[in-house]
């Protein structure tokens, strides 16, 4: 997931790096704490962590964008902005 969609809501966050190429993802901590799939991106917001792009990029809109982001009907919100 970009950040950018994060600055262009103008929130606060933090980045944290994971090292793909030692298969810190696969690991058992990250999936035990971030994603049982072992797949980034993941955010963390308020103790609730999602996982898969796609519900990270929704979620974010829908908490921070609302209709400037999603739209209010279905196939506005299924365009991108």
């Amino acid at each position: 997931m970009r950040s950018s969609v994060l600055e262009r809501g103008g929130l606060d966050f933090d980045v944290r790096i994971v090292a793909l190429s030692t298969l810190e993802n696969r690991g058992e901590a990250y999936r035990r704490e971030v994603n049982p799939r072992g797949e980034v991106p993941a955010i963390e917001d308020d103790g609730k962590v999602i996982w898969d792009s796609a519900a990270c990029l929704v979620y974010i809109a829908r908490k921070y964008g609302g209709e400037q982001w999603l739209g209010r009907s279905r196939p506005r919100r299924a365009l991108p902005r």
